[in-house]
Parts: C-alpha cells; structure tokens; sequence
C-alpha cells in the first residue's frame, strides 16, 4: 500500500538576509523524499527549486495580497513528474518572516481517479459478452491508461498448486493469445504477488532473460482478491519506465478488491456455463451472459 502522505511542511526564511531559519520535521522528510536537504544557508528560491524539479507550477488564481494588504500569500500548484501534486504556499509581511508551507495533496486526486476508472473499468468488464472479450477489455483499459505495453492476466490452476497466465493483450503491441509469451507456473513478479499478496515492482529492474527484445517479461504485479482469497494476477510490462508508474501501481492496487470480486463473478459464471455445457443443458444466464450481471461493490 501506498504510504500516507507527510503533514504540511513548513519553512521559515529570515527577512533581512532571506536564508532559511528553521524548518518543521516534516519539512525535513519531505526535501529527503524528494531530491535530498539544502544546505543550511538555503534561500527561499533554492527551497522552491528542490520541492518542485521537474514539474510544471500553476500560480493559482487572485492568490496574492491586496497592494493594501500588509500581509500577502502567494499560493501555486505543483504538478510532479510522478503524478503527485504539490501545494505551495508563500506568506509574509513587510519586516518578518518569510514562512513557505508545502502540502502533499495528491491523495485526494488519487483517489478520484480510483474511483473513476474502477468504475469504468468494472462496468465495461461486466457487460463484455464473453469472459474472454471482458478480459481483453481489462487489459486495454489499463493499458490505455498507465502507457504501459502489456498487460497479463494470470490465475491459479490445479486447485491452487500453480499459476498459469490465460490472456495478454493492451498497449500499442496488443496481444491477443496467451501462448505469445512464455507462460511459466507462476514464476517472475506474477508468481511473487500471488504468493505474498502484495503488489510487486521492479522497475528499471533486469527482470528478463536473453530474449527481452522480442518478449519482454513483467515487471510489475498487482493480486486481485476477493473476500480475502486471491483470484487472479495482473502483471504488466511497462517498457520504458517514467516516474509516475509507481503512481499508477499504486492506483491499481486501491482498485484490487473491486477487479477481484467482478472477476470471480465472470470466472464463476463462466464455469458454471461450462458445466452445464458438458451435461448438456442450456445456461440459465441466457445470450449475452455479460449483460445480465448485478455486482454489488
């Protein structure tokens, strides 16, 4: 899981030589996490520099003082190379201090976007006609929507003793069979995630064999569960990494137990046609059995 973000950082800066005085603990952790500590005569624009390298500041609107304002604020937007967001807040008055305070407030667009796109995603993928087209459906939107090249989805088989990937696909390379990539029993990132029920990355990792030009392995694993069982593994091959993909894993990860149980509800139904089929009687669920599920999230 995703650690919670850090309380607002607070800098303070002398007015006379424009030096940084003090700094909350917080203040500390955040410049650590980000691109290392100044240096203790560090001015407010070198402060600035460090929270937002790389990314692109918005000045929020009517955010300055009045001109007859003896105090003013100066509040901005920062949006980081990782997807996080961070707002900047600038106050001071005319002989004190200059106080800068900085809040990670990237949780709650996080969990917008968790809520959006599972919603989307879940819907899409119960009224997909077959399991099949709703595993593809997956798969694309993910895809889609991290830029990463592949996606797989892998399930236990053998009463649980193994894991077998059923179905790759997504990205600008879509892959419609299983069978183009070497499927394993459960070994790399998938089989990992499935045992320890955690998100697993290896980004920028050496995660593939000799072959990586025409098969490039995963990277990159979530478990989905549902009611506490895992039911499956996404695993994902992102190429080219970016700094927002632990973002995006991160994301996938808040959606897992949502994913889980609508893909059990397919998987289930699915069987339950292959047995009837075998004894040879018609479903109950009817023609197309995709359009007929109620999941209850």
């Amino acid at each position: 899981m995703p650690a919670p973000p850090l309380p607002p950082a607070v800098f303070v800066f002398d007015p006379a030589s424009g030096t940084l005085v003090s700094q909350s603990s917080s203040a500390f952790e955040m410049l650590e996490k980000l691109n290392g500590s100044p240096a203790k005569s560090a001015t407010l624009s070198t402060v600035e520099r460090l929270l937002t390298a790389g990314g692109r500041t918005v000045v929020l609107p009517n955010a300055t003082g009045a001109a007859h304002d003896m105090n003013h604020e100066l509040r901005r937007l920062c949006y980081l190379p990782d997807g996080s967001k961070l707002a900047l807040t600038r106050v001071w008055s005319p002989g004190t201090n200059t106080i800068l305070i900085a809040s990670d407030v990237s949780q709650p667009t996080q969990e917008y976007r968790r809520v959006r796109l599972g919603q989307m995603v879940v819907d899409r993928f119960m009224r997909a006609p077959t399991f099949d087209a709703a595993l593809a459906v997956l798969l694309r939107a993910i895809t889609l929507c991290s830029g990463w090249m592949r996606a797989e989805v892998w399930l236990p088989q053998d009463s649980d003793l193994t894991l077998q990937k059923i179905r790759s696909g997504g990205g600008a390379r879509d892959e419609d069979a299983a069978a183009n990539l070497p499927s394993g029993q459960g070994d790399g990132v998938a089989g990992e995630a499935w045992r320890t029920g955690h998100i697993v990355s290896r980004f920028g990792a050496e995660t593939h064999p000799a072959d990586e030009r025409s098969h490039p392995w995963p990277d990159a694993a979530v478990p989905l569960k549902a009611n506490g069982e895992t039911v499956a593994v996404l695993a994902f091959t992102t190429g080219r990494t970016h700094p927002r993909d632990t973002l995006m894993l991160n994301l996938l990860d808040g959606m897992s137990a949502r994913l889980g149980l609508a893909l059990k509800c397919r998987l289930n139904a699915e069987r339950g046609d292959i047995t009837q089929a075998t004894r040879g009687e018609v479903p109950t669920a009817g023609a197309p059995a995709g359009k007929h599920f109620i999941l209850e999230l």
